[in-house]
This record gives structure tokens, sequence and C-alpha cells, in this order.
């Protein structure tokens, strides 16, 4: 007994400056449905002070289960202390019967409180009165028994309003008043109480969002601008009284602004890029290609987009017209030619040792230049030492001086990606000029060597036979426009016969076969997708080899004209490319 209390007297000790018993009478009136901040102006305290409360009082229930009976015990009394009318229930025993047997079995019985206007305070305060009846008089508990077992039907039940009191516990020297321009305390079950949060999200939102007022009060249980009016009066009525708490809301609704603001953003975005690929559903389906028709693989790959491979040294490749990088919003100048740029890439080949050419004589008869092959075979980064002892001879002009070669096959310039790969310098391979007999023309090449004679310069590396025949068959055609380069006029360049060619094949113009959007989109997807490539030409309405050739190289030349549309082109791929790579899927 004495333990008990000694438990019941610590109950009462403040912490940060609210008891135990104040401390329950705050938890009941707010599961009441009263607003905190209302409930802390009516018992007298500062929101402040009864957070600091709130969490001592926790950790202490936690630690002491003695105290935590204490607590429920003053928590009883003060559900209680907020009691209201509800009939018959509260003095009709029958009634009370009979709602209990419906409140068991309804299959949802909080709805039958919602409906009833009740809330499981209610329904407790109701059990606790009607078992103290029971104990106070045997026979009303037999009689309780009976009619639980034949129960009557539920009837209409008065439900009184909700009143919200000072407790017993608060403070004597600060007034228990109920908020500014309202004579009493008392609130309605109809009017919606929102917290400190709510409120400034309420209000950062109702600014933000003007033109979705309705769906904004709607959102935070208010049903009308009325009850939106009233809860801004008694919000503006506790902030005026405590500049701590109106501080913390703004600094909440400030929070609640910027957060708003960051959405409202992303949406936009998100809005610009659906907007910008909207284009792509409206395309219909091209006709199917015949049955015997096939697509030649260099076709597919003339329209890929172009790699982009880790930016180092630039291999000095020959300009091709139209060409331009991925990487920079500015088109490049083009660089001329140097020796051996072809079309193959710079391979990084592990070091070794020099390679062991045998040692020669300067009287050795001079050897021939290597045939064509050797224009275009790969640009091989070897270790640096001695140059290599290539016998001397007479030499005629370097690579450097001679007139520019004419271009490559077309199909050879457009079919291979641009790669950036690491740059060495050249291998010093010395030019030299064959003996020609007298009474020759000075311009003529001598004929190709035996490939014996390649064995003592090749580093045996594997050159494409696809590359072999192009070269092979070509030689004819680069020696004589070689020797007839200073007399005769220079040929058309390439982007002069293309365009002609594509004017046959775009019947239309090139914004209406194809916008910069949907190129954009294009390059995407090919890029993300390569295995789908032929289903997405089809979508796009390329169903021909020459139609995709014609419309990529027309948007590579106007790109490359027109640098601001190219940056154009640069974001919406970006976009593009993020879009469906989020998807996973192409589109369709």
């Amino acid at each position: 007994m004495g333990a008990a209390t000694n438990i019941a007297a610590e109950a009462q000790e403040a912490r940060a400056g609210i008891s135990l018993a104040q401390y329950a009478a705050v938890r009941a009136a707010v599961a009441e449905g009263f607003p905190l901040a209302d409930v802390l102006a009516v018992e007298g305290l500062a929101p402040r002070a009864f957070a600091r409360a709130d969490l001592a009082w926790k950790r202490r229930l936690v630690a002491e289960p003695e105290l935590l009976a204490t607590y429920e015990r003053e928590l009883a009394h003060a559900e209680d202390w907020l009691d209201r009318l509800v009939e018959p229930l509260a003095e009709n025993a029958a009634a009370w019967a009979g709602f209990l047997a419906a409140f068991e079995a309804h299959p949802a019985p909080f709805e039958l409180l919602q409906e009833n206007d009740l809330g499981m305070n209610d329904v407790a305060r109701l059990r606790r009165r009607w078992a103290r009846r029971a104990e106070e008089d045997a026979k009303l508990g037999e009689l309780l028994v009976e009619l639980r077992a034949k129960p009557a039907e539920l009837g209409p039940l008065r439900v009184g309003p909700r009143v919200l009191r000072p407790s017993r516990g608060a403070d004597a020297g600060v007034p228990a008043k109920a908020p500014t321009d309202e004579p009493t305390a008392t609130v309605t079950s109809s009017e919606p109480g929102l917290g400190l949060a709510e409120y400034a999200a309420l209000c950062a939102e109702l600014e933000a969002l003007p033109e979705q007022r309705e769906r904004v009060l709607r959102r935070h249980g208010l049903t009308d601008e009325e009850t939106r009016v009233a809860l801004e009066r008694r919000w503006q009525a506790v902030l005026e009284r405590d500049a701590a708490l109106a501080k913390d809301f703004e600094r909440l609704q400030a929070h609640h602004a910027r957060r708003l603001e960051m959405l409202l953003a992303r949406a936009r975005d998100v809005a610009n890029v659906e907007g910008s690929i909207a284009p792509l559903s409206a395309l219909s389906a091209p006709s199917a290609l015949p049955s015997g028709e096939a697509v030649a693989p260099d076709a597919l790959r003339g329209t890929g987009p172009l790699l982009a491979a880790p930016r180092g040294a630039v291999v000095p490749f020959i300009p091709a017209q139209g060409e331009f990088a991925v990487e920079t919003a500015e088109p490049k100048s083009p660089r001329g030619a140097e020796p051996l740029a072809g079309t193959a890439p710079l391979p990084d080949i592990p070091q070794r040792a020099a390679l062991p050419f045998p040692q020669t004589s300067a009287s050795a008869p001079a050897k021939p230049p290597p045939p064509v092959v050797a224009e275009t075979g790969p640009l091989l980064d070897v270790p640096r030492g001695p140059a290599l002892p290539f016998r001397a001879g007479a030499s005629g002009p370097t690579p450097t001086a001679q007139l520019q070669r004419p271009r490559a096959p077309w199909e050879l310039a457009e079919t291979s990606p641009v790669q950036a790969l690491p740059q060495g310098a050249a291998v010093p391979f010395a030019a030299t000029a064959p003996a020609s007999p007298a009474g020759a023309p000075a311009s003529r090449r001598p004929a190709p060597q035996a490939p014996a004679q390649l064995g003592e310069t090749s580093l045996r590396l594997e050159i494409p036979r696809e590359l072999l025949r192009q070269t092979a068959r070509g030689q004819d055609a680069v020696t004589g426009a070689t020797s007839q380069s200073s007399t005769m006029a220079p040929s058309p360049s390439p982007s002069s016969e293309g365009w002609r060619e594509r004017s046959s094949v775009l019947a239309e113009p090139l914004e209406i076969v194809l916008p910069l959007a949907q190129y954009a989109a294009l390059c995407a997807e090919l890029a993300l997708f390569p295995d789908a490539a032929e289903k997405i030409f089809q979508r796009y309405g390329l169903g021909s080899a020459e139609k995709r050739s014609a419309v990529d190289t027309a948007w590579k030349e106007r790109l490359h004209e027109h640098p601001t549309e190219y940056a154009r082109w640069q974001e919406m791929y970006r976009r593009c490319h993020a879009h469906f790579a989020k998807r996973g899927t192409p589109a369709g």
C-alpha cells in the first residue's frame, strides 16, 4: 500500500513543468478530436514546454511499468472529464445491450461509430459507467446479462457536442481561456483540427496552387471556404500569443513552399520531355517490305548514330563531308589530309621490344614503296626506339607534299563509326621514289610489288578482307587521279552528287519526312536498342535503305552547317536517351 502511494505521489511530479495528470488530460483532449493548439491554449501551456514534457514522460513511461498503470488511471479520469451526452445509451440498459451486440456483430465496427458520430473514447466512457453501476447494484448486473443474451435492435442515437474543458490539473496562475474571439471553448465535431505542420502545408499549397483551391481544401479535410476562415482565425489567435510558435510556423511554411516549387519544376521538365516525343506516337506504321526484299547490312550501318568513345588524342582521319561529333555543340574545322589517314581505327597494342628489322647498307637498291594497301592499314602505336632502319634511297616527294588524293569510296566514309583512340607518333617509314626509265612520264607510279616484299615491314595484323578488295578495285582509279590532278579540273564534291541522289529519293522536304525531334529520338532508340533496329526504322517511315541513308546524310549536313540547330538536336537527344533508358523498351 505504501509503495502504491509513493508511486502515485511521484507521478504528480512535473516533467518540464507539466504533471502526469495534466499530461494525460492533454492526450485525452487530443484523442477526443480537438486540435493540440487549442488544448494547450486552454491548459495554459506553451508548445515548446509541452514538447519537452511529452518526450520526458514517454521515456519514463517506457522505463517504469508501475508508472504506466498510474498513467492509464489518469487518462481514464481525463476522458470521463470530457464526457458528453449520448442518449439513450447512457441511461437505458436495453439500449446499451443492443448497441454492444450491434457493435460486436458489425463487419466494420468503426463505420458504425462514424455513422452515429461516436468514437472509441465514447465507448470506453460508457463501458466504465455501466461497469461501476453493475458493481454497485447486483440486480442491474444480472439484468445486463439477460439483456446481452437477447439483445434488442439498435435504435437512433442522440449525441451531444464535444466540449473542451480545462483539466483539474491546469495551472491556477494561468487563466484557462479559449482562443480569442470565441466566448467558450466549445469545439463541435464538424470543425476540423489541423496541427501546426499541416496548417503550414495548407497555407503553402493554397499560395502555390491558387487555381486548385477547392482540391487543396478537400485534401486537408476542409469542406468549404467558411471552415478554412474559421480555422485561420483560430490559428492566428494562437500565433499572436506565442512568438516562438509563430517563428516555427514561418519556417514550416517556407519548407513546404520550397518542396512544392521543386515538385512543380520536376513536373514541368517531365511535361517538356513528353511533349518533345509526343509526335512519334502519331506516326502511322509504314507498309511492310516485300517478302523477297532484304536489307543489306551496309545500309543499316549507314544510318547508325555516331559512337561516343572516350576523348583522347584525335586520330587524323580525313574529314568527311557532313560528319560531326556528338560530344561538342560547335562543329570542328576539317583537318588536312595526313599520311596513313584512312577509315581504320587506331588499335592499342601492348608495348613490347622494338621489332628486329634486319640492318641493310645504304648501297643496296632502293626499295619501291608499299602498295596502296598500306594507305588503309591501321596506324600502330609501337614502342618508341631508334628509327626503323629502312634502306636509304632517292627520296621523292614526301606524303605530306603530295597533292591530295581522292576520297575513299563514300560507303567506307559513312559506315565506319568515328572513334577517338589514343594517338601516338607516326611510324617513321622512309618515303622513297622508284627509279623510272628514260622517257617515261614523271607522274607515272610504279607497279605494285609482290606480296612477299610486304613481309619485311608488316606487323602481321589481320586486315579485313573486304577492305583489301575495295582497295584493290580502287587502286587504278586512285593512281590515275593522282597523275592527272595538275591538269584536270577538280571533280564535283561528294556532297553535291549526294544531294542530287537524295533529292530523287526524298520527294518531300526534310522537315516533313523526319523532323528534328523525331531524328533525335530515332538516334537515341538505335543507340539503346540496336537489336530492334529494323522495327525502329519501319516505325519512323524509313523502310528502304536508300531513304534511310538519304535522310541521315541530309540531317548531318544540315546540322554541320547550323550550329544552333545542332545544339537543339543534342539537347533533344539527351532527353530522349534518358527517357528510353528509363523505360527499357523502344517506343511503340
